[in-house]
């Protein structure tokens, strides 16, 4: 889903600029005494661009995960990175150009359903009241 995001973008990291998406899920389960106490999951996701002139890097960043706020990343890190240069007067090389890649840091593999959470945590439930009959609260 990132990746289709991303690559209409990939000709215009030139130089030495980077964007970044990144997507975090977490999924919880918690039963106590044999009762669901809590079952819930959130998605959260987020953009970032970096970008070199003149020996300083500008940053930016955005909540939202669409076009308009890709083109809005990489503008702003751009234009951060030539207004800190322009001010500390900082002239560095610039970085020798590099090929243009999109690199996953996870393999794809899909989102876990909360039912198998689910499912998990009473399998377990089950298990330590079946193991531990005499255990007060669990």
């Amino acid at each position: 889903m990132l990746d289709t995001l991303l690559l209409p973008f990939k000709p215009r990291l030139d130089g030495h600029t980077e964007l970044r998406a990144q997507r975090s899920t977490v999924h919880a389960a918690a039963i106590l005494n044999g009762n669901v106490v809590n079952n819930g999951s959130s998605d959260v996701q987020g953009l970032s661009a970096r970008a070199y002139s003149g020996g300083l890097w500008g940053l930016a960043s955005a909540s939202d995960c669409d076009e308009k706020s890709v083109k809005t990343v990489l503008e702003a890190a751009e234009r951060n990175a030539k207004f800190l240069s322009s001010r500390l007067g900082e002239k560095a090389p610039p970085f020798t150009a590099q090929t243009q890649t999109i690199k996953r840091s996870v393999a794809e593999g899909g989102d876990t359903e909360q039912q198998l959470v689910l499912d998990f945590v009473r399998g377990l439930e089950a298990y330590i009241a079946q193991k531990y009959p005499n255990l007060i609260s669990r």
